[in-house]
């Protein structure tokens, strides 16, 4: 996926979702076909998103995986934020 659809999907579920939200994503991957990389780095943080933890999986090594606590607050929709972090604190 692009940027902009991964933004889309957070936007969704930004929306439409309640609770929580797990995410597995490769730590970095590089589409041959049109040279795009994206990292861990790239995906959207909405400040309403609690972070539970964000850590590397523990069999596929290449992956990351994540867990957010939603506070959705459905009367105020501008919460989506898009925030590129280079301190992300990986668990073990």
């Amino acid at each position: 996926m692009t940027l902009k659809q991964i933004k889309h999907y957070f936007h969704l579920i930004n929306e439409y979702c309640n609770g929580y939200f797990y995410t597995k994503q490769w730590l970095k991957w590089t589409n041959s076909k049109d040279k795009l990389t994206i990292s861990y780095k790239d995906y959207p943080n909405p400040s309403n998103w609690k972070l539970i933890y964000f850590r590397g999986h523990p069999i596929q090594t290449r992956f990351f995986e994540a867990l957010y606590k939603l506070k959705t607050d459905k009367n105020n929709k501008k919460n989506f934020i898009h925030k590129k972090s280079n301190s992300v604190k990986m668990l073990k």
